[in-house]
């Protein structure tokens, strides 16, 4: 009777293991994670003196949970690396890309997690807003 009794409190332990280790995944799945994002200019990096990024979870983007400025004098690479730590969820990406005569505005979407490296590009499409007033070229310090 002995050895039915130690097989039934190594499966008892297992049992607990298992439940313990299904009970912390959502909480692991949770924690921020490393993400590392390289953001192109293609041919518009000579032109660009800073670049200005703020994160915000897509269902509240007017509330920012990241940010990163990026300055310039001599004109951007042609590729910048950025790493953050975020949380799970879908993101807006608003990238603030300044140049001699304009502030381009332009808006990006990433899900964390993600497998690998991100790759955003910032070239000037179609859709995104270009900003050239005065008044936007002076609020780039104001960052």
């Amino acid at each position: 009777m002995r050895p039915f009794s130690l097989t039934r409190g190594r499966a008892l332990k297992g049992l607990i293991v298992v439940g313990a280790v299904l009970a912390a995944m959502p909480l692991v799945r949770a924690f921020p994670r490393e993400v590392n994002i390289t953001y192109r200019f293609g041919s518009d990096h000579p032109r660009v003196r800073a670049l200005r990024l703020v994160y915000a979870l897509e269902e509240d983007p007017e509330q920012p949970v990241q940010g990163a400025s990026f300055q310039y004098p001599e004109g951007a690479p042609s590729a910048v690396h950025h790493r953050v730590r975020l949380g799970p969820g879908h993101y807006a990406i608003v990238a603030h890309v300044h140049e001699p005569s304009s502030i381009r505005r332009l808006r990006r979407s990433l899900r964390v997690p993600t497998e690998g490296d991100v790759y955003i590009d910032l070239q000037t499409l179609a859709k995104d807003r270009i900003v050239a007033s005065s008044e936007h070229l002076k609020a780039r310090t104001n960052w």
